[in-house]
């Protein structure tokens, strides 16, 4: 149940990194920036990878817990240096910003879960 559970924050994740660029265009306008964001490699790379973690995890494999627990860690990693670099505590990021980060934390919590690990066993 833990291990369904941290598969489909892993794919709300994914829907918030496509989303969040749609959601962008259609308040703003800009298309452009729909092109921009949709050519980079890294927004696959982490659909790709986001999804097929969520499959891994929801078939109980062994190979998907340690990738998303990689994954996960990359990327806090990653918001950690980034906020640490560009915001204060007076000037704080965006709601879609901290989202993200409540979903990794919570797939990273739930992957750490004894239940979890016991049942990404094969």
């Amino acid at each position: 149940m833990q291990a369904r559970l941290a598969a489909l924050v892993a794919v709300v994740y994914v829907l918030l990194v496509l989303g969040g660029s749609l959601v962008r265009i259609a308040l703003t306008g800009d298309f452009f920036s729909l092109r921009l964001n949709f050519v980079q490699p890294v927004t696959w790379l982490v659909c790709i990878l986001g999804l097929l973690i969520a499959w891994g995890i929801w078939r109980c494999y062994a190979w998907a817990w340690w990738l998303g627990l990689g994954a996960v860690c990359f990327q806090l990693y990653r918001f950690g240096s980034w906020v640490v670099a560009n915001y204060s505590l007076s000037h704080l990021p965006g709601p879609n910003v901290l989202l993200a980060l409540f979903l990794l934390l919570t797939f990273l919590l739930l992957l750490l879960l004894p239940g979890t690990r016991a049942a990404c066993s094969r």
